[in-house]
């Protein structure tokens, strides 16, 4: 063949390869280590999955087969509602090269080592000699991502890619993961939301966005913009500017997606991002924003590995001694655990360590309950009388009142006394239930007919929805009222006469009432707690009774002071 036909043909095949890579479909870019596999369409630059397949971190139903199972943070649309998206780079007004930077085919260079994998997209040129690169740096292990995007002009002259003082803005959202089951009931929101965050100064706030404010600016008069996120019970996004990035601008906006709002739900469709700051590129000038992404559990070790006081997340509402006493408690049922193979039996020794913790509280209480009560009864007759011969002088009947209470050795606070173990448990329960509703070690984990420690009971479906109880019968709020009521039948008698006790009856009943409605769709494990902290004070009661030491004390001598 001649050099013009070896020419001809050369020309052809480039011809070939050319068209025909351009009319290819873009390929997925798949990233595997050992806690992520992450899968980034060329077209665009951007995850399209994102999914956590570390066994450390997966449910009893979650195993990974092949490309199957893992934890999807990227969630297919429902009912024609994104569920996810990471790291779109959006523009506020209107320029011409957004959708080449946004839907471009990008070319991959790719390093895998030991220390885990570099990606770099680069997008064509544009028409103006501009170049973005997108580079993602995935470690071997762990949740936090760093990611950069880079410009470069390669142009003869100045170039402006942003055109006001905050830049693109990168954004998370919207959602996170699949759209989770709303429950019915007083409780059903504590289980479906996804909730922007966002750092600012020392602070994390959580903006509330509904259809009268569906977007808010973060940063700026408020303090320096650290990061922003989204998050759920469960998983945490937050995406944070680096601080060897030049970038000046340190805001970010969180909003709604307009045809994403289904009713009442804005969770499944909040947005947040963070600006670049704006983008001048002279001749031959390279621009460079840096990031570090973090997307995974929220686990505080693994939170703490991004920085930023990552952590702060958990228990966020909390005060700051509520916070640390849930730590504890979160702490202590893991060393149970260590122990116990089984959640629902840790649970149920949780309370019981608990019990025994405040077991000499609670006896304290006992007795002076008992003694109060035993002098309350030999009171009664006098202040009857105090009552009814200084009904017109209030402050005599007080004088009268306190020199009965000091010749019968009692103190105005004696009937608080037999409280005391009700006011420790009290902040207990708070912490408890902030454990329990975000612990990740139980999500998804059953026990005896409970599907999700985590979740309502649900022995079986009502087959409607009822206010208040929503759509499923969940037994174990109907076990935790009995023992309630119980548990107040065996207290100590008080001496009242019987109208007073047909009224602490009633009392009795519409208390246990309000717990059984308040509890009803609460997580199962919380509610396994309670009911085992009910019947250990049960056990104590009988007890009390059985112990002639105890029961001397009942009367208590007269000059005592309970």
């Amino acid at each position: 063949m001649s050099w013009r036909g070896r020419l001809f043909l050369a020309h052809v095949l480039t011809a070939v390869c050319v068209f025909g890579r351009l009319e290819a479909e873009p390929d997925e870019i798949v990233v595997r280590t050992e806690s992520l596999e992450v899968r980034i369409h060329e077209r665009g630059g951007v995850p399209v999955s994102w999914r956590i397949i570390d066994p450390a971190y997966l449910g009893p139903k979650e195993t990974v087969v092949g490309d199957q199972g893992g934890v999807e943070l990227i969630g297919a649309p429902v009912d024609g509602f994104p569920t996810g998206n990471l790291l779109d780079l959006l523009l506020p007004t209107d320029f011409e090269e957004e959708a080449l930077m946004r839907s471009a085919v990008y070319s991959v260079e790719r390093s895998d080592d030991a220390g885990g994998t570099r990606l770099r997209l680069l997008a064509p040129v544009s028409a103006k000699g501009v170049r973005l690169i997108r580079t993602y740096r995935f470690p071997e292990r762990g949740f936090t991502v760093g990611f950069s995007l880079t410009w470069e002009n390669t142009g003869d002259g100045t170039v402006t890619v942003s055109r006001d003082e905050n830049g693109f803005l990168l954004a998370l959202g919207p959602g996170l993961g699949g759209r989770s089951r709303r429950d019915a009931g007083l409780a059903g929101a504590l289980y479906a939301y996804v909730a922007p965050l966002a750092a600012t100064g020392s602070v994390i706030d959580r903006p509330e966005l509904d259809l009268d404010r569906p977007r808010l600016d973060l940063g700026g008069e408020d303090g320096p913009l650290r990061w922003v996120g989204l998050h759920n019970r469960y998983f945490l996004m937050a995406l944070a500017p680096s601080d060897e990035s030049p970038s000046p601008s340190l805001r970010g906006a969180a909003w709604i997606e307009p045809d994403g709002i289904s009713g009442d739900d804005f969770g499944p469709t909040s947005r947040v991002g963070i600006a670049t700051g704006p983008v001048v590129l002279n001749p031959g000038e390279t621009v460079i924003r840096e990031f570090t992404l973090f997307a995974g559990p929220k686990i505080r070790s693994e939170l703490r590995t991004m920085g930023e006081d990552l952590d702060q997340v958990l228990y966020l509402r909390l005060w700051n001694w509520l916070r640390w006493l849930s730590f504890g408690l979160l702490a202590l049922m893991n060393g149970i655990h260590a122990l116990v193979p089984s959640w629902g039996l840790t649970i149920i020794l949780l309370a019981v360590v608990i019990r025994l913790i405040l077991s000499p509280v609670a006896q304290k209480g006992i007795r002076a309950q008992s003694r109060f009560n035993a002098a309350n009864a030999k009171m009664r007759p006098h202040l009857k009388r105090i009552n009814d011969e200084f009904a017109k002088d209030p402050a005599r009947r007080h004088r009268e009142t306190m020199k009965v209470y000091k010749e019968h050795g009692v103190s105005m606070y004696s009937p608080f006394k037999g409280c005391l173990t009700l006011f420790l448990q009290i902040p207990i329960f708070i912490a408890l239930f902030n454990v329990i509703g975000q612990a990740y070690e139980l999500r998804g984990v059953g026990f005896l007919w409970i599907g999700d420690l985590a979740a309502p009971d649900r022995l079986f479906p009502l087959g409607v929805t009822l206010p208040v109880l929503g759509d499923s019968f969940n037994l174990l709020p109907v076990l935790m009222a009995l023992t309630q009521v119980f548990s107040t039948k065996l207290a100590p008698p008080d001496g009242s006469d019987a109208r007073q006790q047909r009224t602490q009856k009633w009392s009795m009943w519409a208390m246990a009432l309000g717990f059984f409605l308040l509890f009803y769709n609460f997580p199962a494990g919380l509610i396994i707690y309670w009911t085992c902290a009910n019947l250990g004070h049960l056990v104590q009661q009988r007890l009390w009774k059985a112990n002639p030491a105890l029961s001397e004390t009942q009367g208590g001598p007269s000059g005592q002071t309970p």
